[in-house]
């Protein structure tokens, strides 16, 4: 008995865990979701995942609004043709992560598969937000 609650109590501790953070625990698993998300056609998922600084100003959110809008324009237009072209992203691997000593940021390799059977490597900056790790998009 006393061995069947301790896998009980295991079990239900590794399902906390898993579930803390939605999936973006780490900045690997996060790119690795908003990659998922613009490849399977849910720009705006994808867009969410864009860091923006906890304490920008007014006119900063305005303008980050406005230039989220115009990348999501961009990205449906120019973005999801090219992938297309290649038979859409089937997998998405982290080669990666190096996350810096603050622990704020992060550079994250990932190995996209297209349907074409080419793979090509990817780098996404990534930065924490107090929350969640985001898509750095300022460099």
């Amino acid at each position: 008995m006393k061995k069947l609650f301790s896998i009980v109590l295991t079990i239900a501790a590794v399902g906390v865990m898993a579930s803390c953070g939605g999936g973006t625990s780490t900045p690997g698993a996060a790119a690795k979701k908003y990659t998922e998300a613009m490849a399977a056609g849910n720009y705006d998922k994808f867009l969410d995942g864009l860091y923006l600084d906890p304490e920008a100003t007014p006119e900063e959110v305005t303008e980050f609004e406005q230039q989220k809008a115009m990348l999501g324009a961009m990205i449906k237009e120019k973005g999801a043709e090219q992938t297309s072209e290649k038979g859409g992203i089937k997998g998405v691997e982290i080669v990666s992560e190096e996350i810096s000593e603050d622990g704020l940021t992060a550079a994250v390799t990932m190995l996209l598969t297209y349907g074409n059977g080419e793979t090509e490597e990817s780098e996404m900056e990534m930065r924490h937000d107090g929350k969640e790790w985001k898509m750095d998009m300022s460099k």
